[in-house]
């Protein structure tokens, strides 16, 4: 990876994930969330995080699910 990219290793505070609701009917289902956190930039691979260059993210999803019995 030559590219930067930005993480949550090494950054104060824990990512957070929150499930709404997770359904499974047969081979289908539905999940829905929210998630929010602190990542940080990595100017390059095996670097570490910039703790100056961060941001705030957060986002909702939902989706469909193909659920695979074994």
């Amino acid at each position: 990876m030559s590219e930067s990219y930005y993480t949550t290793d090494q950054v104060e505070g824990d990512p957070t994930l929150t499930l709404d609701s997770f359904e499974i009917d047969g081979e289908t289902g539905q999940v829905a969330g929210a998630f929010s956190g602190k990542m940080c930039r990595v100017a390059k691979l095996y670097q570490a995080p910039d703790l100056d260059d961060c941001m705030g993210v957060s986002g909702t999803f939902e989706t469909s699910l193909m659920v695979q019995k074994r």
